[in-house]
């Protein structure tokens, strides 16, 4: 990619793998921006290793997402890691900004996978949230792509930290709200979407806060266990903040019949025992349990 004033300069052959710059204006500059494969400049864009940064497709395919230079990237490995491709024309997935990445297989369809972020646009004095999902399929095509929640914060530095998971029949996004305009408590929060005839199509089903969390959940983690019928169970942990500076983990059970959202089973897996913190909890499933 490059950056230079309009009309400055420009390629002798634009569409030539190597080609000179012509500079059209005396004292004319161009900036050069490249980006590599496996590359940021965002130390900690795997850190949040409580969901998922690289997915398997049926195939064999490796799909890994993650933020350099404030975009989310794609890239792609057909060899099993040994090598990886900047895909969607090695550009950014997304547009404005984009952070917080995490992706779920298609529990539907292996061949595809679903990818969440966090998009930013801030305005004079809030700053507008879009919680943006995708389908993509293991040749790199987004097959769907649509915004599952705006929200306006104060907090001008909010990470939303949005997971996503997948079921047979539908799909579940949680993410976090602090400090909302919209009268919103704050804590976690899902959006529940419904798979139509067309697969590369959803309708959204339903929305709500994730009980038993507050200001201070942070750090969700979510799988899917049933993959084959409605009701649709989704799990969920968190890390739980407390006043004293310590923290939990928690878990509850969602369970989505069709019509209603169920919250079961809310429990307390660790807190006085191990170390004196709790943090950055992740979860998957295991001969059918979670």
């Amino acid at each position: 990619m490059g950056s230079k004033p309009s009309g400055s300069a420009g390629f002798q052959n634009a569409n030539n793998l190597e080609t000179p710059v012509v500079f059209n204006q005396a004292g004319a500059t161009v900036k050069a921006i490249m980006k590599g494969t496996s590359i940021s400049n965002n130390s900690s864009s795997y850190n949040n290793n409580n969901q998922r940064k690289i997915v398997k497709t049926l195939n064999g395919y490796l799909h890994t997402v993650y933020e350099s230079m404030g975009h989310v990237w794609y890239e792609r490995s057909i060899d099993n890691g040994s090598t990886w491709t900047l895909m969607n024309n090695a550009k950014p997935i997304s547009g404005i900004s984009g952070k917080s990445p995490s992706g779920s297989i298609d529990s539907q369809d292996n061949d595809y996978f679903f990818l969440v972020y966090q998009e930013e646009e801030p305005t004079t004095t809030l700053t507008e949230r879009a919680i943006v999902v995708s389908r993509i399929k293991y040749t790199g095509e987004i097959t769907y792509n649509e915004v599952v929640s705006t929200l306006v914060s104060t907090s001008t530095v909010l990470d939303c930290e949005p997971v996503i998971s997948s079921s047979k029949d539908d799909y579940l996004v949680v993410y976090k709200v602090m400090n909302s305009t919209s009268g919103q408590n704050d804590g976690l929060y899902y959006y529940l979407y419904t798979r139509a005839a067309n697969p590369n199509i959803f309708n959204y089903s339903s929305f709500g806060l994730v009980q038993q969390t507050t200001a201070v959940s942070v750090h969700p983690s979510l799988v899917s266990l049933n993959i084959t019928h409605t009701p649709s169970d989704y799990h969920i942990v968190w890390q739980q903040g407390s006043t004293s500076g310590s923290s939990s983990i928690k878990y509850t059970k969602m369970v989505w019949n069709g019509q209603t959202m169920s919250f079961l089973y809310y429990s307390e897996p660790s807190s006085t025992s191990g170390y004196a913190s709790n943090f950055n909890p992740s979860i998957a499933i295991t001969l059918n349990r979670p």
